[in-house]
């Protein structure tokens, strides 16, 4: 999945590095990433949703998908495309976007 969203934009992978470094890759952010479009009149965004936690200490690195983080990453994403009139469009459920440039730890949050 991140190979395909590189190929979309390289903002999109070093908005992730970018999370990382200042450790903001916490389970259940959602981060959005505006995406350099000059064709489009219209801005488009990247959602990075954390729905799975990492430590390289355990023998299976990876935890399993949280569907509740999922549910609550997907909420602040339709939440923030309602309050801009944006189109919702959601791939299948474990491609969900995420991003750079707005962290959603809520839906208050901007």
């Amino acid at each position: 999945m991140f190979d395909a969203l590189a190929r979309l934009s390289s903002r999109v992978p070093e908005a992730y590095e970018r999370a990382s470094e200042f450790g903001d890759l916490r389970v259940g952010n959602l981060h959005l990433i505006q995406l350099d479009d000059e064709e489009s009149n219209m801005p488009q965004w990247v959602a990075l949703s954390v729905v799975q936690s990492y430590n390289p200490r355990r023998k299976v690195p990876r935890s399993g998908i949280s569907i509740s983080d999922l549910e609550s990453c997907l909420s602040k994403a339709s939440s923030v495309s309602a309050q801009n009139s944006a189109v919702r469009t959601f791939g299948r459920p474990y491609e969900k976007m995420g991003g750079w440039g707005k962290s959603l730890h809520g839906l208050s949050e901007t």
